[in-house]
């Protein structure tokens, strides 16, 4: 909850949604919602960095920066499924440091029902033997941020 004061007031993000944004470098915009006249406010943009640790040469990396370090399949062949599933299905896999309870995979701009595992993200695609020939994208939006990661392009040959 805010506290209200006369000339400011102050907010906070708590539980899994705070978790999720404080493990996930990115830019968030920070806007105010004034219930009495439905409209919002643009406050400001909220910025998480990596964290930082230092290795063993005295460079820093970073620890918590989203990547993905594997997906597949990145190659199919046209009227045929992509890593077929029982009942003709194709299917992605996509492993990442982020797997944030309610990421989703987005293939060519549909959002796929997507299970997530530590480390590791999955989805069926009903239609995958109908795709043309093309490159088509994977993304991941992370958790319930709406932030997107890229994974690379399925090329259907």
């Amino acid at each position: 909850g805010a506290q209200i004061y006369p000339d400011s007031f102050t907010s906070g993000i708590r539980g899994k949604f705070m978790e999720e944004i404080i493990n996930t470098p990115g830019e968030y915009s920070v806007e105010l919602y004034d219930k009495a006249r439905q409209i919002i406010q643009p406050i400001g943009t909220f910025r998480v960095t990596g964290n930082k640790k230092t290795a063993g040469n005295g460079e820093t990396e970073n620890v918590n920066q989203c990547t993905v370090e594997a997906w597949g399949p990145t190659h199919s062949d046209s009227g045929y499924p992509f890593n077929p599933q029982p009942g003709g299905e194709s299917a992605f896999w996509v492993r990442t440091n982020c797997a944030l309870e309610g990421s989703t995979l987005i293939f060519a701009g549909v959002k796929l029902k997507t299970t997530v595992r530590k480390n590791l993200l999955t989805a069926r695609v009903p239609n995958g033997h109908e795709l043309e020939p093309g490159k088509y994208p994977l993304e991941i939006r992370l958790g319930h941020s709406g932030r997107l990661l890229k994974s690379g392009e399925l090329q259907v040959r």
